[in-house]
């Protein structure tokens, strides 16, 4: 089995470890390791827990030396141009996407799975390594060449399809109900994923919520009754005034250093809805006196609709944690809190409450419809090659797997981590209140990454 070296636009490809007599023979070509570039993100380095560098992969130059043979003096001349229209294209792609990105595929004698780099730039075009030719008197290599280029490539290795770590799993707009579990996450370094969200409920969304948990939500339904518009488990209603509390509160162990988000399900049945206002907080101590607070967020929604409102999300402090268990207990009050801004009366129906501790979270605002789909994706796509982005809310897609409906997206799903099995939670925003059918399905899949490809045989 011989090596592996090619580069491909989608449509052309040339192979430059040709095993004919005539053709592209490299000579040298070495992976790069990654650079790992550094950034400042705080003028206060001393400052206590202060978080003052943040650091990302840089793209990597690598040099390469490719013999080239030809038939005869045209046909190597030809192969020649070749080599350079292909940088040419990589290099126009990048710079002004225009064409197709050209990709690099390596793999060594011996490896069965090859890696793959996108082609960011080209410092060095192919040029003769002898400096001594004369480009105008080629009598003596009229047939063969040796050149040598350089090219920039993205730092990520990674296999060119996408892998599924969750295929069509049901999932119930309702508390306890919407989260999944995936398989183990493949490769050696952080993998891009596209979450695809396909309803099925027969009711249209307005907005969708997806996160990657940290650890099992921690859910508080109101009282099991049934109401005069729909069945189902947990409402109570209540009226508030200035100041008074929800009596929300649900006592947590905390396992996990991720942040809590509080996401509340709820409905203005008398007065106006943009007088309510709702606030997350972390709660104590002895006395109930620690207090960790969120901003006030008004109420988004209409009288007499279900509205899912996201309180935010809280980072709880190890000096928190550690004031609060003064009288020795592990555990944290969550808490969700109402007021009407004004002080006067307003009457709201809370159907559920669940606090989610999460790694990353992503809201998609958008019209979906029954059997429509829609898909978060931090990976671009390119005919059946799927390379990571740089900027996971600008890229154009040219195949019908990928966004049936646009969205309008707020934050951004940091990458999974290999040989973790993250489970996911998901959220439908509708007008009723939640129900007990199926509402949609979730598939979750990666690209799975490498380090720097050399990984042996599987």
């Amino acid at each position: 089995m011989a090596h592996t070296l090619s580069l491909t636009d989608g449509t052309t490809t040339l192979n430059l470890a040709e095993a004919t007599v005539a053709g592209y023979h490299f000579v040298s070509y070495g992976a790069p390791r990654p650079n790992r570039k550094l950034a400042r993100v705080s003028g206060f380095p001393f400052a206590d827990g202060s978080r003052t560098v943040a650091s990302s992969l840089d793209d990597v130059a690598a040099e390469f030396v490719v013999n080239i043979v030809g038939t005869t003096a045209d046909n190597l001349d030809a192969r020649f141009q070749t080599l350079i229209l292909m940088l040419e294209a990589a290099q126009r792609w990048e710079e002004q996407r225009i064409g197709s990105p050209v990709r690099l595929t390596f793999a060594r004698q011996g490896v069965t799975q090859p890696s793959y780099r996108v082609v960011t730039g080209v410092p060095l075009m192919p040029e003769p390594i002898d400096t001594d030719i004369n480009w105008l008197d080629l009598s003596s290599i009229a047939t063969e060449l040796t050149v040598s280029f350089t090219l920039t490539l993205a730092p990520v290795t990674h296999t060119g399809a996408m892998s599924s770590i969750a295929s069509a799993i049901s999932v119930i707009n309702s508390p306890g109900n919407n989260a999944i579990n995936t398989a183990v996450v493949p490769g050696d370094m952080p993998a891009p994923l596209a979450v695809i969200v396909t309803d099925t409920s027969g009711v249209t969304w307005s907005e969708v919520w997806i996160a990657e948990l940290g650890d099992a939500p921690i859910i508080h339904e109101f009282d099991t009754i049934v109401d005069a518009t729909a069945s189902g488990a947990g409402s109570d209603e209540f009226v508030v005034t200035s100041g008074t509390s929800l009596a929300t509160v649900t006592t947590w162990a905390p396992t996990t250093n991720d942040p809590v988000r509080a996401m509340a399900r709820i409905k203005v049945t008398v007065g106006t809805p943009d007088l309510l206002e709702l606030r997350f907080a972390l709660i104590g101590g002895t006395a109930g006196t620690i207090f960790q607070v969120a901003q006030w967020v008004t109420f988004p929604g209409v009288v007499n609709e279900w509205a899912l409102v996201d309180l935010g999300p809280l980072l709880i402090p190890a000096t928190f944690t550690n004031r609060a268990n003064q009288d020795n207990s592990s555990k944290i009050l969550l808490s969700v809190e109402a007021r009407s801004r004004d002080g006067s009366s307003v009457t709201i129906r809370a159907d559920y409450i669940e606090f989610i501790p999460i790694r990353s979270f992503v809201k998609l605002r958008a019209a979906i419809a029954d059997t429509q789909k829609l898909i978060y994706e931090s990976v671009a796509r390119h005919d059946t090659f799927v390379f990571p982005l740089v900027s996971p809310d600008q890229y154009v897609t040219s195949t019908s797997a990928v966004l049936v409906c646009n969205a309008e997206r707020f934050g951004v799903l940091h990458p999974l981590t290999p040989g973790d099995t993250p489970p996911f939670w998901i959220a439908m925003h509708e007008a009723t209140r939640h129900t007990a059918a199926s509402d949609g399905t979730v598939s979750v899949q990666v690209l799975p990454s490498y380090s720097i490809g050399l990984r042996g045989a599987v």
